[in-house]
């Protein structure tokens, strides 16, 4: 018999009579206690003996763990509360160069705020007039429009509305103004063509009676005498639209004869 068979008759004999191999034989389980094995935990795993207490530095560590977990339990930082002071002062800075005159100026500040605080009303309101002082009528159009969808039916609607009506009106009056300094003496160094002049007078014409129908709904929301002044502006602009769709001379005294 070789090595290899004997020991794999030892193995199947210990297999049989329920004990533990050995070398050379087998040894009874009565007298082997099996401890099974477990993995040490190592999350919580220090090198600071048992009999030691933590030092004052890891109790104040554990406890400011422990109360910021509480304070941020379903929402750590109100969103609203970070960004409002910024989104103030620099309302208060835009208000400040709007005083003096540098619209520009306004309008880089308060498009920081509403990038940092986007449904603020006062914000949006702010920076659509800023918009207007500075010539960016289409931006402060879409901005005025923005505002209407977010606000209910009300003073403040009407505000926005003839707010507006007025961005509206002064976007139809820089083309008003350029169609005049084109065809009046006298004539500009380049021309402009035909097709630009007849691209301004349709924008004109579109925003002029987006304007009138404009001050006309907000009209009935305003108190009287409000709503007086804004129909004889109403007519004025009635005048001009006239003006640019028959091309004859109006009551204001304007110059657009023939350009209809």
């Amino acid at each position: 018999m070789t090595v290899l068979q004997a020991n794999n008759e030892t193995v199947a004999r210990c297999v049989e009579t329920r004990e533990v191999q050995a070398t050379g034989g087998c040894v009874s389980r009565k007298n082997q206690t099996i401890q099974p094995t477990m993995p040490k935990p190592t999350m919580f795993s220090s090198t600071m003996p048992s009999n030691k207490t933590p030092n004052k530095k890891t109790v104040s560590f554990g406890l400011a763990v422990l109360l910021l977990a509480s304070t941020c339990f379903g929402g750590c930082l109100d969103e609203k509360a970070v960004y409002r002071r910024p989104v103030a002062e620099l309302n208060q800075k835009a208000q400040q160069y709007l005083n003096e005159g540098k619209p520009g100026a306004a309008v880089g500040r308060l498009e920081a705020a509403l990038d940092l605080f986007p449904e603020e009303p006062s914000t949006m309101s702010n920076l659509a007039m800023a918009y207007v002082q500075n010539e960016q009528f289409d931006e402060a159009i879409v901005l005025y429009n923005r505002l209407l969808k977010l606000t209910s039916a009300g003073a403040t609607q009407a505000k926005y509305a003839k707010a507006l009506a007025i961005a509206y009106e002064a976007r139809a009056d820089q083309q008003y103004n350029r169609i005049e300094t084109a065809t009046e003496p006298p004539a500009p160094v380049a021309k402009p063509s035909a097709e630009q002049l007849a691209a301004w007078k349709s924008s004109a014409e579109a925003d002029y009676r987006q304007a009138i129908d404009t001050y006309q709904a907000v009209t009935a929301q305003l108190p009287e005498a409000e709503a007086n002044r804004l129909r004889q502006q109403v007519a004025h602009l009635q005048q001009r639209l006239s003006k640019l769709e028959t091309g004859k001379e109006s009551a204001d005294n304007g110059s657009l004869e023939g350009n209809g």
